[in-house]
């Protein structure tokens, strides 16, 4: 089997919000994911994603891509808030900072996983498949 950008563009459609407080970061996730048929929303904070999750017409998300840790609401609160309007959301969190993914967790849920910078674009694709299709 290939590499996943060897692979055709998902033919199934889904929503994803890509959150980073870094903009090169979150511009070059937005783009590596813009290659596999997501339609994504990004935002620069847990903040700023509430804010966009709130825009009129805003069809909700399958997918939430954050960072672990961000000024202000961090990745897990972020996740939480919005499980709270959208509880079957799936989650992966974006770190470089792995050993405190865990602090005070056991494990990550069901519907979560996590990627650890620097990472590439396909291991950022074949884990948002995973996470997404289990494929």
């Amino acid at each position: 089997m290939g590499s996943p950008l060897d692979r055709p563009p998902l033919a199934e459609r889904r929503r994803l919000l890509v959150v980073d407080d870094e903009v090169p970061v979150l511009k070059l996730v937005t783009r590596i994911l813009a290659t596999d048929n997501y339609e994504i929303a990004a935002a620069e904070s847990g903040d700023a994603a509430l804010r966009v999750m709130a825009q009129p017409g805003f069809a909700g998300v399958d997918l939430l891509v954050t960072d672990l840790m961000m000024p202000g609401m961090n990745g897990r609160e972020l996740a939480a808030v919005v499980r709270k309007s959208n509880p079957q959301v799936r989650v992966l969190y974006v770190t470089g900072f792995a050993d405190t993914l865990f602090t005070g967790v056991n494990e990550l849920g069901p519907a979560e996983s996590f990627i650890e910078k620097p990472f590439g674009a396909d291991g950022l694709l074949e884990a948002t498949r995973l996470l997404m299709f289990g494929q």
